[in-house]
């Protein structure tokens, strides 16, 4: 039921800012900039299975790129296990890829509201520091993913932003450049 209400927002946004494209000066637009930003994520909610008793790393670093209204969210973070594979280190990492669509609220010229609902995945994954898996207690891979729907919110001003995304799943913020085209 979430996705389907997180779809029908997006589809109703994204339909009214095509339709108001057609003034410059609109309360709603493409956010026609290029933005990088780093930051940090914390996984709330945990991954339903565990790993040898090991959680999967919760607190991640973000990072968020724009490019003429598409944004691209990344969030990683790895750690050891502590078991010893003939020498290696045995680690779980946390990955996060999100995608969407990235409007500009407002009329200001200075200051702008960016607003971007956005979809992804969210998986934790087994592997050691050789990339072999010689030895190793269980197959390598991706062990769990879970689905993430939720909207990233960025005040910017002149360069620079600070923005806030959070989802059913995560909650963060990050700092950054970002040049309106």
């Amino acid at each position: 039921m979430k996705k389907i209400i997180i779809f029908t927002l997006l589809a109703i946004v994204s339909s009214s800012v095509t339709y108001a494209q057609n003034s410059s000066k609109s309360f709603i637009r493409w956010n026609k900039a290029v933005g990088i930003g780093v930051g940090y994520t914390n996984m709330f909610q945990e991954f339903t299975t565990q790993y040898e008793g090991i959680s999967a790393p919760q607190d991640l670093i973000h990072f968020d790129f724009t490019i003429y209204g598409a944004y691209i969210g990344v969030d990683a973070k790895v750690k050891n296990t502590g078991y010893d594979v003939f020498g290696y280190d045995e680690q779980l990492g946390t990955w996060a890829i999100k995608v969407g669509p990235s409007f500009r609220i407002g009329r200001f010229e200075n200051w702008r509201c960016i607003f971007t609902p956005y979809v992804g995945a969210t998986f934790y994954t087994l592997s050691d520091t050789s990339n072999n898996a010689i030895g190793a207690r269980d197959e390598y891979g991706a062990k769990e993913t879970k689905f993430l729907g939720g909207y990233r919110i960025a005040a910017a001003y002149d360069w620079y932003y600070i923005s806030f995304h959070f989802s059913t799943r995560e909650l963060g913020f990050s700092v950054g450049i970002d040049f309106e085209l």
